[in-house]
């Protein structure tokens, strides 16, 4: 069976260093219990009964040292009496100065966070708490950290000017966006639709056209034949217009040619 001589080099990664860490450390006291290393300080007392002996950490350190890679060398390097320093004394500076690390990163993320294109202001503020938790910002103060942060990256310019107002708490911009959200609401189901409003001018277009034959509107209604059909014209003589539809003696003329063609077809369509 192959003996396990050390663990894995830890892999420092500032964006999840709070939670790498912990991890690494737990891993390495199982290897330090495996080969039976101690790690804990043990003070003697030889009036106990087995006398309690001291151990020494400083082969636990050794290995987390020789394992924990360039950066928590270069801590190690840089912690003030270092030489005096056990293992657990150790572990308790990189746990301190990776939780710090943790919020320094949870409040730049918080401090930079946007609202999402579909995302309301009410639930952007709920995803705000949660990262200010992260960030550990105190709660009296974490409001007022929100309400900052809102005014600082919001791209809607209601909410910016309204957020400069001298008065102004986070509660107070909760409510009047949701009062001119439901005033939105109302007047987006008053306005009429785009398809809508073409499909009203359509309809009040027609019989705005005059039709080339008789000179009533355009086009006639569904089901019914033009009123000049086998009409005789009394200027003309001829058949199937009506006086009043002639201009100069001659029958009315469409500018759009394609409508003019089209009554002529429908025409047809009648006489035949």
């Amino acid at each position: 069976m192959a003996t396990l001589t050390q663990v894995d080099t830890f892999i420092y990664r500032a964006t999840s260093v709070h939670n790498d860490w912990p991890l690494y450390n737990q891993r390495l006291e199982t290897f330090l219990r495996i080969q039976k290393v101690p790690y804990t300080i043990a003070i003697a007392d030889p009036n106990s009964n087995p006398p309690v002996i001291a151990e020494t950490t400083s082969r636990a350190l050794d290995h987390l040292l020789h394992s924990g890679g360039e950066k928590i060398l270069s801590i190690f390097n840089t912690t003030p009496q270092n030489t005096n320093l056990h293992y657990v004394t150790f572990v308790d500076v990189l746990n301190t100065r990776f939780a710090a690390q943790n919020t320094t990163i949870a409040d730049f993320i918080f401090r930079g966070t946007t609202q999402n294109i579909n995302e309301n202001l009410d639930d952007h503020v709920t995803r705000l708490r949660g990262l200010a938790i992260a960030a550990n910002i105190q709660k009296e103060n974490r409001d007022n950290e929100i309400l900052r942060v809102i005014r600082q990256n919001t791209t809607e310019d209601e909410t910016k000017h309204k957020c400069f107002d001298d008065q102004i708490t986070l509660t107070i911009l909760l409510s009047w966006r949701k009062t001119l959200d439901a005033k939105n609401i109302i007047l987006a189901r008053q306005t009429p639709k785009p398809e809508n409003v073409l499909a009203i001018s359509s309809q009040s277009q027609i019989g705005s056209k005059k039709c080339n034959f008789c000179a009533g509107s355009w086009p006639h209604q569904k089901g019914t034949t033009c009123p000049a059909k086998g009409k005789q014209c009394s200027k003309c003589g001829r058949y199937n217009h009506f006086a009043v539809a002639r201009r100069d003696g001659q029958p009315l003329k469409n500018t759009r040619s394609t409508t003019n063609q089209n009554q002529r077809n429908n025409l047809n369509q009648y006489i035949r």
